[in-house]
């Protein structure tokens, strides 16, 4: 019907096909792949962040982490730092797929997001179950490093300090001052120089019977914050006719009644429904992001269905003949 090197007229359907072949893969999936973008960038700059954590408490050990172990505070140091880069490399990995529209690169990224959200959720399971054995060994480890270290070594002592003069908290436990009687504190500055090996009694009117750091701190009126000025040292460590020498009788208005585990569970109290409203917004954006890289791998196999489909079409001779 054509002569040999005639045009060959197409059908008015692959005319269409035709036109479309250049906007597919690139069109279609515009909103995953802008969300998906933002939430891969998200996780970008949550890995930054995490990875910053670590190192800070990697290089700044202190107070806090001199008191709960140093073990503990390195656990916490290497888990950000992995988890960091973890997440940064998730997100760098996502943002790649969502902009190159690279089905690879969009199928690793809701692998590792799915085990990710897997193990974020067991781990907040676990923290549940688990809550009463974490917050006793806290306790423990903290009085550990009150009646061993406290008084002995220089960075726990300074920890200790700091902690008790901040948070207006004097030992481990609400009313624990005895916690300090017999420690190497006590030992040591109650130490009869009579009897070398010794130390005075508690009756003496001499024995101090908690540190200055547990004395109640004066406020300062410009910063609202304790000021390290207490209010009467003498009967904050020598009153003895109630605490903290005794866990009754007369009230003391000099010492810190309060413990520091529980002062500092009311710090991180305050802060609860702000990390829990972060949590639950982490959660998700997972959730979000597993979402739309399915959604992406979905339409990306679609349009390379229609693109096989298309190029099996181009050209055809009419009556459905080819070349």
């Amino acid at each position: 019907m054509y002569s040999e090197g005639t045009p060959q007229p197409m059908y008015e359907e692959d005319v269409q096909q035709k036109k479309l072949k250049p906007i597919l893969l690139r069109n279609r999936p515009l909103y995953a792949k802008m969300i998906m973008f933002l939430v891969a960038m998200f996780a970008f700059c949550l890995g930054g962040s995490l990875v910053a954590i670590g190192v800070y408490i990697q290089l700044d050990r202190g107070f806090i982490s001199e008191i709960i172990g140093s073990v503990v505070a390195l656990a916490a140091a290497y888990l950000c730092i992995v988890a960091g880069f973890l997440i940064a490399f998730v997100g760098l990995l996502g943002a790649y797929g969502a902009h190159k529209l690279n089905k690879a690169c969009l199928i690793a990224f809701l692998v590792i997001m799915l085990v990710l959200t897997l193990v974020t959720f067991v781990g907040s399971l676990l923290a549940v179950i688990f809550r009463a054995t974490v917050i006793q060994t806290a306790k423990d480890t903290m009085s550990y490093s009150l009646t061993i270290h406290y008084g002995k070594t220089r960075l726990i002592t300074e920890s200790w300090d700091a902690i008790q003069t901040h948070l207006r908290c004097c030992a481990v436990d609400s009313n624990g001052w005895q916690l300090y009687i017999g420690s190497q504190w006590d030992l040591m500055v109650n130490a009869d120089a009579r009897n070398l090996g010794s130390r005075i009694p508690q009756w003496s009117p001499l024995y101090k019977f908690v540190p200055e750091s547990c004395c109640l701190s004066l406020i300062d009126p410009r910063t609202l914050w304790p000021s390290g000025k207490v209010r009467n040292k003498e009967q904050c460590q020598y009153f003895p006719y109630g605490p903290p020498n005794k866990l009754s009788g007369a009230f003391n208005d000099a010492v810190n009644y309060k413990g520091c585990f529980q002062a500092g569970a009311e710090v991180m109290g305050f802060y609860s429904n702000f990390l829990g409203y972060i949590g639950f917004s982490l959660f998700i954006i997972m959730i979000i992001g597993i979402i739309s890289s399915l959604a992406l791998i979905v339409t990306i196999n679609k349009d390379m269905k229609m693109v096989r489909k298309q190029a099996g079409k181009d050209y055809r001779m009419p009556g459905g003949g080819g070349y």
